[in-house]
C-alpha cells in the first residue's frame, strides 16, 4: 500500500458517517484531544499511528469516539495576486495595495 502524502496545509475532508476501518485515516477525540491519525487494529489492541514516525503509536484504552474517516485530500492552490492599473494605458511600478510608485 503506498502511503498518503498529506502535506502542512492541505484541506483533509471528513466523512463521519464512513465507518472506522482498519488503516483509515481519522479524526479521533481520545482523552479530551483531537487526533488526526491512522487507525491500526493489532490483534486485540487498537492504536492511532501518526504519519511522523517520530511519534510513538498511541493504543487507544478507554472511551474514544471516532468522529470520521478522511475521504478526500486537497492541496491549498496558492493565491495569484492581480493588480490592475487605476491610470489606463499607462504602466508603471505598483504597491501591494495598486498605489502608483513609478509611472513610465
Amino acid at each position: 500500500m503506498m502511503n498518503p502524502e498529506f502535506s502542512e496545509n492541505c484541506i483533509i475532508i471528513v466523512d463521519p458517517a464512513m465507518p472506522i476501518h482498519h488503516e483509515a485515516y481519522a479524526i479521533i477525540d481520545y482523552n479530551g484531544e483531537l487526533y488526526f491519525r491512522q487507525y491500526i487494529e493489532l490483534d486485540s489492541a487498537k492504536v492511532m499511528r501518526c504519519l511522523n514516525s517520530s511519534y510513538p503509536d498511541i493504543e487507544l484504552t478507554g472511551d474514544y469516539q471516532i468522529r470520521g474517516c478522511v475521504v478526500q485530500q486537497k492541496q491549498r492552490k496558492q493565491k495569484t495576486l492581480h493588480y490592475y492599473l487605476k491610470d489606463k494605458g499607462k504602466g508603471g511600478n505598483f504597491s501591494k495595495q495598486g498605489e502608483v510608485l513609478e509611472k513610465k
